[in-house]
C-alpha cells in the first residue's frame, strides 16, 4: 500500500484545468508559500496541521495553475 502524497512523491498528476482543459502543473505545497521559513518546517507539524483542519482526515495541500489561462485552484491530496 502507498503512503504519502501522491503529488510530493510524482504519483500523480492534478488532471486538467476546468476552464479550459489543458493540463494543470502542481506548483507545490501550501506550506512553501505561507512565509520565508515555511520550507523548513517539521513535516510532522505540517500533518498535524492538515488533520486539525481537515477534521481529522490526512491531506498534503497543493497549489496547482493552468500554465495557458493561469486558472489557480489549491487540491487537497489524501495522505
Amino acid at each position: 500500500m502507498f503512503v504519502g502524497c501522491g503529488f510530493c512523491n510524482g504519483v500523480t498528476t492534478p488532471g486538467f484545468c476546468p476552464i479550459c482543459g489543458n493540463s494543470m502543473n502542481d506548483l507545490g505545497m501550501v506550506e512553501d508559500y505561507e512565509g520565508p521559513y515555511s520550507p523548513y518546517q517539521d513535516a510532522e507539524l505540517i500533518e498535524w496541521e492538515h488533520k486539525q483542519n481537515n477534521q481529522g482526515s490526512l491531506v498534503c495541500i497543493h497549489i496547482v495553475e493552468c500554465p495557458k489561462c493561469k486558472y489557480q485552484e489549491y487540491m487537497k491530496v489524501p495522505i
